[in-house]
């Protein structure tokens, strides 16, 4: 389903307030990943505090390249997964 102009805009801007506050931006190609293999990853990521969202590169440049983002612009062919853990993480079991 193709996002709205505004839709773009939330992602843009939810991404961007993830990556101001992150330690760390991994983009990652996941071309040929299967649904099996994506559904793992997000529940790992959901277990350890990793922020995982799959987004556009377009979206994802215009996130990164936001004022107040401390992240670097990356560009890719395809796809990207943004995974960020946060600077101060919570001690497990809080």
């Amino acid at each position: 389903m193709a996002l709205n102009l505004t839709q773009k805009q939330d992602v843009v801007a939810e991404v961007a307030k993830v990556a101001a506050s992150a330690h760390s931006l991994v983009a990652a190609e996941y071309a040929g990943t299967t649904v099996e293999q994506m559904t793992a990853m997000r529940k790992k990521a959901r277990e350890t505090g990793v922020y995982l969202r799959v987004v556009k590169n377009t979206l994802a440049s215009r996130a990164v390249a936001a004022p107040n983002t401390n992240a670097s612009r990356t560009r890719s062919s395809a796809r990207c997964s943004t995974r960020s853990r946060p600077r101060n993480p919570a001690p497990p079991g809080d």
